[in-house]
């Protein structure tokens, strides 16, 4: 859902409000199983969760955008040391532990809009991935830019 307003943001500016789903327990706010802790954007304190295997907290920060066209703006804003002098929009934190060893760990992140990708990028992008799969001695990492013309593919 969208508002009106977030920590530092202008009057009128959008923001979102995004959800974490915990299964309850200590110190998440919830009441039982499936409970949805509200993740303010550019909160102030990061949103604790529990789940079956991991326990933690999360925290979501956005850099507002009447500051994308002025990047040396003097003005304050939440977190303006994450993102002041740099191109980064956005950035999620997430901080825990897991209760039990993990097998396989899946982490995936996918964009509902495909983002152009020039041939310098794509191709440094894909000299990193083996560096990233020998560093984590797993070749199952895997990196996907997507098709324009492929909606399955974003």
């Amino acid at each position: 859902p969208r508002s009106s307003g977030s920590g530092g943001s202008r009057p009128g500016d959008d923001s979102l409000i995004m959800h974490v789903r915990s299964l309850g327990g200590a110190g998440t706010g919830g009441t039982g199983a499936g409970d949805y802790a509200p993740m303010g954007l550019n909160a102030p304190s990061s949103v604790e969760f529990s789940l079956d295997n991991f326990e933690g907290r999360c925290l979501f920060l956005h850099r507002p955008q009447w500051t994308y066209d002025n990047v040396e703006s003097g003005e304050m804003y939440p977190f303006r040391s994450a993102f002041q002098g740099r191109k980064r929009l956005w950035e999620w934190r997430l901080q825990g532990k897991f209760l039990r060893r993990p097998g396989t760990l899946y982490v995936g992140i996918e964009l509902e809009e495909y983002v152009p990708v020039n041939f310098a990028t794509r191709s440094m992008m894909r000299g990193i991935l083996p560096l990233i799969q020998a560093a984590l001695q797993c070749k199952l990492v895997h990196h996907e830019v997507g098709d324009p013309a492929d909606a399955d593919l974003r």
